[in-house]
């Protein structure tokens, strides 16, 4: 029991991306922190030079944010997307991790992205004495990812990244993933079955206070929100068509809540085909505000 309690109580999460900034993979990654600090376990999050600081997200939290050296003090691209800059990013990453874990001795290391497990793969290997267990969370598929944002094409360096991912979905003690689907395609790469699935999501608590008391009236317009960003491999297109018909309906009774950005991906849009009467845009949109 003694073992198991110290085994429990002390986790590394690697973030390899701007932390804390108002979009998915930092909301997925802050979310899991705060249920693992919720348990009574210790968390650290060990990131890039950039983002907003916890407090102003978290207040009660106490979850230590450890941030790399700002080698690259010009680098604040804060919006999803692969960028060949990361690589340095990464680089110092790797030497933050492992200077953590060799003064703090973390028991588990929780990582994110591809990226993340392929660090928390290599601080493992640096430090095998320490026996530190590695829990390897994928958001998705980073080869899709890098097509979908126009920096990989067919030809041999996307078979490299191909091959790199197979590669790096084999590690970890444990897996988890954030689709059933993603499970499947993973399931195909790894000799065991340890593979979890878990949902994004938030805290409900937060949502409780703005939901009681608040029926919809019968003269009240159907509310239709929208919360992410306003880029095409996420779908806002497809969201624009259907809006697009719904105004060919003429039908009055319904309102679409756009929350989120860039804005300037959607704007023109909206004047273009005179859809203010059906859309409202709310952008930036602070994570903290968005229940």
């Amino acid at each position: 029991m003694h073992n198991e309690k110290k085994y429990r109580e002390n986790v590394l999460i690697i973030a390899p991306v701007p932390f804390f900034v108002d979009r998915g993979t930092p909301m997925r990654i802050l979310e899991e922190a705060l249920a693992l600090e919720k348990r009574g376990i210790n968390v650290q999050i060990v990131t890039y030079h950039i983002g907003r600081c916890l407090r102003e997200v978290e207040r009660g939290s106490k979850i230590k944010v450890r941030r790399i050296v700002r080698l690259l003090f010009w680098y604040n691209k804060k919006d999803a997307g692969p960028n060949w800059q990361k690589i340095i990013l990464d680089v110092l990453l790797i030497i933050k991790t492992i200077r953590i874990c060799w003064l703090e001795k973390p028991n588990i290391i929780h990582a994110h992205l591809h990226e993340g497990v392929l660090i928390g793969r290599i601080t493992q290997k640096v430090l095998f004495w320490r026996r530190i267990k590695l829990v390897a969370d994928f958001h998705g598929q980073l080869v899709n990812e890098m097509t979908s944002h126009g920096y990989l094409r067919d030809g041999w360096l996307k078979k490299i990244f191909l091959f790199l991912e197979k590669v790096i979905f084999s590690m970890g003690d444990w897996a988890i993933v954030s689709s059933e689907e993603l499970k499947k395609i993973i399931s195909k790469y790894r000799q065991d079955e340890k593979i979890s699935i878990v949902l994004d999501g938030v805290d409900l608590k937060k949502y409780q206070p703005f939901l009681e008391g608040n029926k919809k009236q019968a003269n009240e317009r159907l509310k239709v929100i929208y919360s992410g960003a306003f880029v095409a491999n996420k779908g806002i297109d497809v969201l624009l068509e259907a809006i697009l018909k719904i105004k060919k309906m003429k039908r009055n009774d319904i309102l679409f809540i756009l929350a989120g950005s860039p804005i300037e991906n959607i704007d023109f849009l909206i004047k273009k085909h005179n859809l203010q009467e059906l859309v409202k845009i709310i952008s930036p949109l602070d994570y903290k505000d968005l229940p």
